[in-house]
């Protein structure tokens, strides 16, 4: 009787070692609360934009979320990729011009975790999310915010 109590206290263990190391859990709400106390709400309107960033990860077989906010007043938007983890986002916007195309300081790099370690510094990602602004003008308070979530 010891031992199959001990055996099942053991597997036990590691069954929730093993959920722990899984569930690292998404960064999106932390993001999505510091977007909306700067004034940001969803957006269920996605624009030509979102649907092609999505189209082209499609074409690569990457499960997605998109999640598109907008400033109040309607003049700032961002536009929040959520994958299933940070090696996929960091493989993705190595393999997307488009992607690409919206993030400025990031040297491209080989290194999966110094090319993710780049747009966390630059405040384009956080977790498993990839933030991406769509004006020009509201690039500076964007990665803040995703800066200020993220800790870099």
């Amino acid at each position: 009787m010891k031992k199959t109590v001990r055996f099942l206290s053991i597997v036990l263990v590691f069954i929730m070692v093993a959920t722990m190391l899984t569930s690292c859990g998404s960064k999106y709400p932390a993001l999505q609360k510091a977007f909306k106390d700067k004034g940001y709400e969803e957006n269920a309107k996605f624009t030509t934009i979102a649907e092609a960033v999505k189209a082209e990860l499609e074409q690569e077989e990457y499960a997605v979320e998109l999640h598109m906010l907008t400033k109040t007043d309607g003049l700032a938007s961002v536009l929040i990729i959520e994958f299933k983890s940070t090696k996929e986002l960091t493989e993705a916007y190595n393999k997307s011009n488009t992607m690409q195309g919206f993030v400025k300081d990031v040297q491209e790099n080989e290194d999966v975790n110094k090319v993710y370690d780049e747009l966390a510094k630059a405040g384009y990602a956080c977790g498993n999310c990839l933030c991406l602004p769509l004006a020009i003008l509201s690039v500076n308070e964007i990665t803040n915010v995703v800066k200020s979530v993220s800790g870099k």
